[in-house]
């Protein structure tokens, strides 16, 4: 069934099973076999967990952990590389009757490991004992914080996945270390306080996720010096900035870079910069849900791989520049709740542009011939 997801993982070796879950393996090779030191960690760590499901079944004392349901083993090495509990929340569809939804949801609560549906639990301690893992995917468990001062040890990951936990906390000036990241996803983490310009640090960064939280104060300058950085997502948080100076912070080696920048609903303010076309190789931008004013930069037509753009419920004013016609690859133009004059009705489709792409301007969901 296509439903909520147990576990994900890098290798993206996804089997289906039922009750709503789907469940991956690494593969290793038949000789290797697991380090009796890191087994033993990660029977101690189970033990610390709350697995009403039993999805750590195959965890047991005398098992290979290189064969356990969650863990990926270096096929050289036999250490512990990846691991990966991951609950994800069921998502409804048209064809899903209630019965069905809530039966997911009943499925992924009782699969969850810690959280506050059993307990106020803390990431277990012993995980951090592994320090040749490369990724660590804790996501969607609920597990209280702060963020474990002994995950600073593991300065081999290369991906990092708490999102979607309780830490209610700040990030650590430790975690900005991490020279080796390259995907970092704290969204959804109730974080508090600022971004550190140690941010600057985390120089194999390709995504950094730090979405629906309670972060503030202004972005540093530093971030913009992250040159590997394809996707930004600082989405619903209180930055309370002018998007013309975050912009600009971004617009030296990330300019030709940036694929993904999303900034919505983060009170910014202020007009948007007329040399926004220098992000040559924007694909998403979102800005909704702010108070941006002034006109839409005629140099936003430049931006020849953007597929998403999103300015809408802010305060831009003037006409839809004439050039838009040079989107060609624009799937989705999203401009309603703001003063913007002067459309055509319908809006032409761009020549060379198929006729089901998708235009939501002033609250219609599709602008255009056909």
């Amino acid at each position: 069934m296509e439903g909520s997801l147990g576990f994900l993982f890098l290798t993206f070796l996804i089997i289906p099973l039922p009750h709503f879950f789907i469940f991956c393996t690494g593969h290793t090779h038949s000789q290797v076999r697991c380090i009796d030191t890191e087994r033993r960690a990660l029977l101690t760590f189970k033990q610390d967990l709350i697995d009403p499901s039993n999805r750590l079944s195959s965890w047991t004392v005398d098992g290979d952990c290189c064969h356990w349901v969650g863990v990926v083993c270096h096929n050289l090495t036999a250490h512990v590389h990846q691991l990966n509990l991951r609950s994800f929340y069921p998502v409804s569809d048209d064809s899903m009757t209630d019965e069905q939804y809530y039966a997911q949801l009943g499925a992924y609560e009782r699969s969850m490991f810690g959280g506050n549906q059993f307990e106020n639990t803390s990431i277990p301690s012993w995980i951090f004992g592994l320090r040749n893992l490369v990724s660590l995917d804790l996501s969607d468990n609920y597990f209280q914080g702060p963020i474990p001062v002994d995950l600073q040890n593991m300065t081999s990951l290369r991906h990092l996945d708490l999102s979607g936990n309780n830490f209610n906390s700040s990030i650590p000036n430790w975690l900005y270390s991490f020279s080796r990241l390259e995907f970092l996803n704290l969204a959804d983490s109730n974080l508090q306080g600022t971004i550190s310009s140690a941010i600057g640090n985390l120089t194999s960064a390709i995504s950094i996720d730090l979405s629906f939280n309670e972060l503030g104060g202004k972005l540093p300058r530093s971030l913009g010096n992250l040159c590997n950085l394809r996707e930004i997502r600082l989405s619903s948080n209180k930055w309370s900035q002018e998007i013309s100076e975050i912009l600009e912070s971004l617009s030296g080696c990330l300019s030709d870079r940036l694929e993904i920048l999303d900034l919505s609903d983060s009170q910014l303010h202020g007009h948007l910069p007329d040399d926004l076309g220098v992000f040559k190789n924007l694909v998403q931008l979102s800005f909704q849900d702010n108070s941006i004013s002034g006109p839409i930069p005629v140099s936003l037509a430049n931006l020849p791989s953007l597929t998403y753009l999103d300015f809408s419920n802010n305060h831009i004013n003037g006409t839809l520049p004439q050039n838009f016609g040079q989107l060609k690859n624009l799937v989705k133009l999203v401009l309603w709740n703001n003063s913007i004059s002067g459309f055509q009705y319908p809006i032409p489709v761009p020549s060379g542009v198929n006729t089901h792409k998708h235009f939501c301007v002033k609250g219609f969901d599709w602008i255009g011939r056909g």
